[in-house]
């Protein structure tokens, strides 16, 4: 018996399916349904005032950024951070290497404050990493 799937033309077998990625309807439904619940308790118990840090998987960041947008509605929407760290080489006992991390950052009203906070460095840590100063200019770290 032959079967095709629309697109995709068969050799004489029965032809597979595409690959189903990790955000497949499949499996990623049950995930984004469990989000959902928790997103709404959290948009219940955060404070006018307050802002929601999210971190998530690459694959499923934009259907969490849609729920996102309907639980706190998509003007409270701040920006998506995403953060490439370094990776290690990959080894056989290591093939997967790390990847991108997403944070998506919303708050619970349209306005929000943001206060930057500083603080003085430490001596010891400007001795030792901005040591050249040239003259009548700032101190320059040598990477």
């Amino acid at each position: 018996m032959k079967r095709s799937w629309p697109g995709r033309r068969t050799t004489g077998r029965i032809a597979s399916r595409p690959a189903i990625r990790f955000c497949a309807a499949a499996i990623c439904w049950p995930y984004l349904s469990m989000m959902a619940v928790r997103l709404i308790e959290l948009h219940r118990a955060l404070k006018p005032t307050g802002s929601l840090f999210l971190h998530c998987d690459p694959t499923a960041s934009h259907y969490i950024k849609l729920i996102l947008d309907n639980i706190f509605s998509p003007k409270n929407f701040r920006n998506e951070i995403i953060w490439s760290a370094p990776s290690p080489r990959a080894t056989p006992l290591r093939p997967l290497l790390p990847g991108p991390r997403h944070h998506l950052f919303t708050t619970a009203v349209g306005e929000s404050v943001f206060n930057p906070q500083f603080t003085e460095h430490d001596p010891g840590y400007l001795e030792k990493f901005y040591c050249h100063v040239e003259p009548e200019t700032r101190a320059a770290r040598i990477v």
